[in-house]
């Protein structure tokens, strides 16, 4: 599969984040947020087709990369 998905931050919020395997590594594409109560995943909301959230991001952290 040329995607793979990675838990990360975007502006502060946890997200889930959809990456692009390319040749030269992987590429964040999308996004999925995940709302957060006492531990627990109260609300998800899916931006697949939102690409712009990314390009107007002022953090992407992907765990797991320095």
């Amino acid at each position: 599969m040329p995607w793979q998905l990675a838990v990360g931050e975007v502006d502060g919020e946890p997200v889930i984040i959809i990456l692009l395997r390319e040749s030269d590594g992987a590429t964040a594409q999308r996004v999925v947020r995940l709302d957060l109560a006492d531990g627990r995943i109260t609300s998800i909301a899916d931006y697949l087709h939102c690409p712009w959230v990314l390009s107007a991001a002022t953090s992407v952290i992907v765990a797991g990369r320095d």
